[in-house]
């Protein structure tokens, strides 16, 4: 009774053994296909990369197989289980949708570059009663000890005191800002409020050279925003010599009145700002001559 037990399960493993190879060469053209789609999506006005972007990716019978978001550089990445016609689609609010893209996915990595157009929103009639003024707008120091309130101790937006860590072992505005969030390629300055109309800084070998020369005990506080457009309303206006504001970092340096040399430092701001103004009030009166 036995042997003839052992013998039937030796004739159906083998069967077994077939049956399953045969399922697996059924799915293993479909795996083996599986592909991916990835890109970049880019504003169509300025050419920069728009963060954010719901992307999702339907298969032919429209049912979603993937969604995710572009990150900071407007990159993105979606996975399909199976190879062939799928339709990907992008949105984001303040731009208008995107007409679906039909894709085929292969054997090979599928890359794509998407163009958002900017798109006004509009909204229902608002009918302003009172207005409550919010100092966290303000080019004031008092401003950015409210925006210090509001932001995290980490990440691409900062306000840090002179009491606090990162200053205490920095000689120099430059080992501060080794704490925050890679500056771009570009850099706003301000000083107390008001923009440096020396602080042309367009490469990063300007921004490190500027940022060694500018002594950290000199300063009450400093804040950064590594993207001009996160700025706060106070700290965005754009110099003559910005093309696109978008690229550009915001740093505003908040001076110490009670260091012994500031009087100093301010003494050489102004009359630099006194030496621009004459300039263009002279460049005026010629123009106008």
């Amino acid at each position: 009774m036995k042997l003839e037990a052992l013998q039937s399960k030796n004739r159906i493993l083998p069967q077994l053994l077939t049956a399953m190879a045969f399922v697996v060469g059924l799915l293993a053209p479909g795996l083996s296909q599986a592909q991916t789609v990835e890109g970049r999506v880019i504003d169509a006005q300025l050419g920069g990369p728009i963060e954010g972007v719901s992307l999702t990716l339907l298969n032919d019978a429209g049912v979603q197989v993937a969604a995710t978001e572009s990150d900071e550089d407007g990159r993105f990445y979606l996975a399909a289980r199976l190879a062939g016609l799928h339709t990907l689609t992008a949105e984001r609010l303040g731009y208008a949708p995107m007409e679906p893209l039909d894709v085929r996915l292969e054997r090979e990595i599928l890359e794509v570059e998407l163009q958002l157009a900017r798109s006004p929103i509009e909204l229902d009639p608002l009918t302003v009663v009172a207005r409550r003024h919010d100092p966290r707008h303000d080019a004031t120091f008092e401003g950015a000890l409210a925006r210090r309130e509001q932001l995290p101790s980490v990440g691409p937006n900062r306000v840090v005191l002179r009491t606090d860590p990162e200053f205490a072992a920095s000689g120099t505005v430059l080992q501060v800002a080794r704490w925050f969030v890679p500056y771009q390629g570009c850099m706003i300055v301000w000083q107390n409020g008001l923009m440096r109309p020396d602080a042309q800084l367009s490469s990063r070998a300007q921004i490190r050279e500027f940022l060694d020369e500018l002594p950290a005990g000199f300063w009450e506080g400093l804040e950064y925003y590594r993207r001009w457009n996160d700025a706060p309303l106070g700290l965005r206006d754009i110099p003559h010599w910005v093309d696109m504001p978008s690229g550009c970092s915001v740093l505003a340096l908040w001076p110490r009145m009670d260091h012994p040399d500031q009087p100093a430092l301010w003494k050489r701001a102004l009359g630099l700002g006194g030496i621009v103004a004459v300039f263009y009030l002279i460049r005026s009166l010629l123009m106008d001559g």
